[in-house]
């Protein structure tokens, strides 16, 4: 017993090391460098970065270990209808929270800015993230068949009222 909440303990020890805050045009290498040890995450340019950062309607967030950006979250909206586009989670900071709470951070802004629903799509084999999603509260609103060349992408939606 005093094992388990040793190893418990010290997860809530280490997640709590992790902090978010909103990106900076001075992290994008860090986020292309994770982005591209991420097979499954979308593979954008720098200036789409840098676009994002200076639209209003854009919001990137990224987690933090020390100094060390370790994950990150982007998407987008206007109004009632948001979209949840990338979202990388450097394999040091998985499985210890750092998905959930940007997921969560990024809900909590689409609402901040009057969103009501959030949606995205993700690979139809790419368990981990469709857990995250469904943990999250989002549900399966649709699918495009080969959307992924052999793989069908899988369309979730959030309600966020």
């Amino acid at each position: 017993m005093l094992r388990f909440f040793l190893r418990k303990h010290n997860r809530i020890e280490r997640a709590a090391l992790v902090t978010l805050r909103l990106a900076l045009v001075s992290d994008i290498p860090k986020i292309m460098s994770l982005q591209q040890q991420a097979e499954s995450a979308a593979q954008w340019t720098a200036r789409e970065y840098e676009r994002m950062l200076n639209e209003k309607s854009g919001v990137v967030l990224v987690a933090e270990m020390g100094d060390k950006v370790c994950g990150f979250v982007a998407g987008a909206g206007i109004g009632a209808e948001w979209e949840l586009e990338n979202i990388v989670i450097e394999s040091s900071a998985r499985r210890k929270g750092t998905g959930r709470r940007l997921v969560q951070s990024f809900l909590d802004h689409a609402k901040h800015e009057g969103g009501t629903r959030v949606f995205l799509q993700v690979r139809e084999d790419n368990s981990a993230a469709r857990g995250l999603y469904e943990c999250a509260e989002f549900r399966v609103n649709g699918r495009r068949p080969g959307y992924y060349g052999s793989t069908d992408a899988v369309l979730y939606v959030c309600d966020l009222t």
